[in-house]
């Protein structure tokens, strides 16, 4: 148990339990993206064309690597090139999106607008998209992207397998770092992820890469969409007020950081109740560490980082390029 203890000069203490997120409170069903349209979304997708068909008929799935909330990720082969590396076939079922209301705000077509901004140029800390065939297609009622194969998994795998489920400070600096430079990279280019977390980092070698943009959006217009995992979500986003989604992405990659460096999420519940949150709004991120007795898993520059990016007010979060310059990436 993780008792926070105020300050004296607070108005009252407040006593919380969070737990370590490789147990039930950080489980796959409770970091399911949250929707809140009740409108069911009809995408407007193509009908199978016999190209389409041809796409499919191209690969050769050799496994299934995970059940996904829409469909399924499956590692494939293009059968007129086996000696190539494998693929990642991500099938999405519309039938599926469309029926349940989670999906109201996940459309697969906006990753069509990440798809071509990477075709035009690619990022190192972007997943890497097919270029000789067909990247996004059609079958039966099913969308298919075609991805770069990222064998080490994800952050999620990857944070779960560590020692109290806690990454050391300069590793986890080194990802944050990538991570921002692959933010600031769609941020330029109008795009906002809205759902970064450790699920959507892949991880290739000494490099990770930002993937899963079905719930990207404009980064220069103001949304009202509550969308992300609940962890994950800026106070504006889960109170559904207008805000600026790049200033979202930068809350949830401080809560990014503070997992990888505690092995537990910030918060556990709606904001406003959450007596954590009270804490980081009045006190600060350094408080919680401090109740946590974790205030030695990082140094001040890393510290005076997560306050910066975990700022409940929006405004005084910084932006993406002040990030990049923070000191605690000048080892970088």
């Amino acid at each position: 148990m993780r008792s926070m203890v105020l300050p004296h000069d607070a108005p009252e203490p407040i006593a919380t339990t969070i737990e370590p997120f490789h147990n039930s409170l950080f489980s796959s069903s409770s970091l399911m993206t949250t929707r809140t349209s009740k409108d069911r979304v009809v995408f407007g997708c193509p009908k199978t064309t016999s190209t389409d068909g041809l796409a499919l008929a191209r690969y050769a799935v050799t496994k299934r690597l995970r059940k996904t909330l829409y469909g399924e990720t499956l590692l494939a082969r293009d059968r007129s090139q086996l000696n190539e590396p494998p693929v990642v076939l991500k099938r999405i079922s519309l039938r599926l999106l469309q029926e349940n209301a989670r999906g109201a705000n996940e459309n697969p077509l906006r990753e069509r607008d990440v798809i071509q901004l990477i075709l035009r140029q690619s990022h190192p800390h972007i997943v890497k998209y097919e270029t000789r065939h067909p990247a996004m297609f059609v079958v039966d009622d099913n969308i298919y992207i075609v991805m770069e194969y990222c064998a080490q998994g994800d952050l999620y795998d990857h944070v779960e397998k560590q020692p109290h489920s806690q990454v050391p400070e300069f590793e986890a600096l080194r990802y944050v770092h990538q991570i921002t430079q692959g933010l600031a990279y769609l941020h330029a280019n109008g795009i906002a992820h809205r759902d970064v977390s450790l699920e959507n980092v892949l991880i290739h070698g000494n490099t990770v890469k930002l993937c899963d943009f079905g719930l990207s959006c404009d980064a220069n217009t103001l949304s009202t969409d509550s969308v992300g995992k609940l962890y994950y979500m800026a106070p504006e986003v889960a109170h559904r007020e207008p805000y600026d989604p790049k200033r979202a992405d930068l809350w949830s990659l401080g809560i990014l950081l503070f997992v990888l460096l505690t092995g537990s999420p910030l918060v556990s519940e709606e904001k406003v109740r959450d007596k954590t949150f009270q804490v980081v709004r009045s006190c600060g991120v350094g408080k919680v560490l401090e109740s946590w007795h974790m205030q030695g898993i990082c140094g001040p520059e890393t510290l005076d980082l997560l306050e910066k990016l975990v700022q409940v007010d929006p405004v005084k979060r910084p932006t993406i390029q002040e990030v990049l310059n923070h000191p605690a990436f000048a080892r970088f």
